[in-house]
């Protein structure tokens, strides 16, 4: 902190003597009436009018120039939340090592099976297939419904996907993964609502909890089949 508040200080009196030495241009324009308007350009933001408007932590990653202008400072900020990760990162962070890594498999389903709630599961869960779920599908679904409604799409748009390949096998249409994935979609929505969290539990009742929501999930479809016949 001693080292932070010094950087701080030293930056804050470079900002306002750069500002004390900006020179100030003045430009009249003439309005219809002939009155002239003089036009005064905004002034450099100086340190202790960024940190009022801006986060510490976003500001230690500047320069020292990003400091004392508002552009630039505005600039670093979209950069950093335009940032988005690859395939590559994304499978790496989810298993904990690269695509095709031999450990890949065996930590996807410790992680996904053990995840603390059944929300979390599926950000383990087959992250290759998340991935394009969620960038292309769930990302624009979020622009224009509420985050639930296009969380539960995307499972319905995922369960489709399976629907097409089992058409096509039996040459005959089936919603029974739209279904499935429906239900399993409104219990993501529920969890997290809720909310809850199992991670103090045991990895295996961590394991038979999100399984269990699975089946039952499953065990719907199946009653619901039998009513509707969509399978």
């Amino acid at each position: 902190m001693p080292l932070l508040k010094a950087s701080l200080s030293h930056l804050g009196e470079r900002c306002q003597r750069q500002r004390e030495f900006t020179p100030i241009h003045r430009k009249v324009l003439k309005s219809n009436t002939s009155t002239p308007i003089v036009k005064q350009p905004s002034q450099p933001l100086i340190l202790h009018e960024a940190l009022a408007t801006r986060p510490v932590s976003a500001f230690v990653r500047f320069t020292n120039k990003s400091f004392c202008t508002t552009n630039s400072s505005d600039a670093a900020i979209q950069n950093l939340n335009h940032t988005r990760m690859n395939l590559g990162d994304y499978v790496k962070k989810k298993n904990g090592v690269p695509i095709g890594h031999s450990k890949s498999l065996g930590n996807n389903l410790y992680r996904s099976l053990g995840a603390k709630n059944f929300a979390t599961f599926w950000t383990f869960w087959n992250p290759i297939f998340g991935y394009y779920l969620g960038t292309k599908i769930f990302k624009p679904l979020k622009k224009v419904f509420p985050i639930g409604i296009a969380l539960i799409l995307t499972f319905i748009f995922c369960g489709l996907i399976h629907d097409l390949v089992t058409t096509l096998i039996r040459g005959k249409l089936s919603l029974f993964f739209a279904v499935w994935f429906l239900l399993m979609g409104i219990s993501v929505a529920v969890s997290k609502k809720l909310t809850y969290d199992l991670s103090n539990q045991k990895w295996i009742l961590r394991v038979l909890a999100n399984i269990s929501i699975i089946t039952f999930c499953l065990i719907g479809t199946i009653y619901l089949n039998t009513i509707l016949g969509f399978y």
